[in-house]
């Protein structure tokens, strides 16, 4: 799926946190989605889902108690 239309929206709070929004749309403009990211963390916070230049909601998803931590699942660092 392409997304030729990218753009930075409005910032937004989500769940307390301030987040940048960016948002894009297919070359046919009948899909469209939005990501909101931490301006704190770079982590999203929300993500939603659309169709048609009306931008009908299909799906909102939000992220809840996100946390930042280098170590994986099983302890190990990263590299």
């Amino acid at each position: 799926l392409a997304l030729p239309n990218l753009k930075k929206g409005e910032t937004l709070e989500v769940n307390g946190e301030v987040c940048d929004v960016v948002e894009a749309t297919n070359a046919e403009n009948t899909r469209n989605f939005m990501w909101a990211i931490s301006v704190k963390d770079r982590l999203p916070r929300r993500f939603m889902r659309g169709t048609g230049k009306e931008k009908i909601l299909e799906e909102t998803v939000n992220f809840s108690d996100v946390k930042t931590d280098a170590k994986a699942a099983d302890g190990a660092l990263p590299g």
